[in-house]
């Protein structure tokens, strides 16, 4: 498995969203149709019994706030694209990006999607985070 994993690391390529993100929590109930229709589109929607989450670019904040109550949120936080082919038989990917970021006491947030995964850190982290991962994709996508 480590090799898979290896040739995973070698092939993923860090991308860094331009822009500060927040996230937000919505009441539980909340409608949740003009949140997924705002353009430009949130980069996640959660929904849970307890409410729904969303991952939206800083600027946008004011604009859900008009569409939706916002409960609470919290932010800046920046977003980086883990882009990879994917085999989702490979085991302990997210775990070494978090253990690169947890050695430099960095919080992360992390989101999955079928085609790449994503992972925020506070916005004053960010430049600490772009090294780590710089890093851990070197050094790992070599073997070391």
């Amino acid at each position: 498995m480590f090799e898979s994993l290896q040739k995973l690391f070698a092939a993923t390529r860090v991308r860094r969203e331009e822009v500060p993100y927040v996230v937000c929590r919505l009441q539980p109930g909340t409608p949740l149709e003009r949140v997924v229709q705002l353009q430009p589109p949130p980069l996640c929607v959660a929904v849970e019994p307890d409410g729904a989450t969303v991952f939206l670019p800083e600027a946008e904040l004011p604009t859900l706030q008009s569409v939706v109550p916002v409960a609470e949120h919290d932010g800046p936080w920046a977003v980086f694209g883990l882009y990879a082919p994917f085999d989702f038989g490979v085991t302990g990917y997210l775990a070494r990006v978090c253990e690169a970021l947890a050695a430099r006491e960095i919080p992360v947030l992390s989101l999955a999607t079928y085609r790449r995964d994503f992972i925020l850190v506070p916005g004053s982290r960010a430049e600490d985070a772009q090294a780590a991962l710089d890093s851990l994709i070197l050094t790992s996508g070599r073997g070391a």
